[in-house]
């Protein structure tokens, strides 16, 4: 991620291999929490693998964090204003908030598929077990619109909630300091795309302008 000479920009090649090392970094620490949060408050169905689950998400979303990355150093060239010390904060700060976000996506959608399936299960639990208990008013939380289904249900979706909800500083925080370290390692420098890389067709249309002495 250094940054070349003053006016010129890495090569398309250059940024896509940079943009994958970077999703790989930012895709395997946020694979892992998500993991994570379905070995706590998962179905157990799900959660017999979870090291296979780790591994395929990390490679499933590493293209995604490596075209986030991408759009970020291309928004950044073309539209930052001001110093140019500052870019590298406002790429690094849009790429945290940018990775935080997909992540936080990847935990929502991981919190569905469970409470579906632990809704599932609760359902033919509650078929074998508690046939003999209908009335809402012995379980704890019920009401005559709520059942023990119903109550139980709501239960494990407050779980999830409380889950995603806990989870969301945590991947902030670490995506904040991968980021941080990746540009430290670059030496503070992040490379952007060549200035006007998009405009190409504007090319020649300039007069060349020679230096006299």
């Amino acid at each position: 991620m250094a940054a070349p000479a003053r006016g010129t920009g890495p090569g398309r090649a250059v940024l896509v291999v940079e943009s994958g090392v970077v999703g790989a970094v930012l895709g395997t620490p946020n694979g892992f929490v998500v993991a994570s949060l379905r070995g706590a408050v998962g179905t157990v169905g799900r959660e017999q693998d979870l090291l296979v689950h780790w591994v395929v998400g990390a490679v499933v979303l590493t293209p995604v964090y490596a075209a986030l990355t991408l759009l970020v150093l291309q928004a950044v060239a073309d539209r930052a204003r001001g110093p140019r010390r500052l870019r590298p904060l406002v790429a690094a700060g849009l790429l945290v908030l940018a990775a935080t976000v997909v992540a936080t996506a990847q935990a929502g959608v991981e919190a569905v598929l469970d409470v579906r399936a632990q809704d599932r299960e609760l359902a033919t639990a509650s078929g074998v077990h508690f046939h003999g208990t209908s009335d809402p008013a012995l379980v704890v939380g019920g009401s005559a619109s709520c059942d023990r289904l119903c109550v139980a249900h709501g239960q494990t979706v407050r779980s999830h909630v409380r889950a995603v909800a806990t989870a969301v500083p945590v991947l902030l925080v670490a995506d904040l300091v991968l980021v941080v370290w990746l540009v430290c390692a670059a030496g503070g420098e992040v490379a952007f795309p060549r200035p006007g890389e998009r405009r190409r067709e504007a090319v020649g249309l300039v007069a060349p302008v020679h230096r006299t002495t």
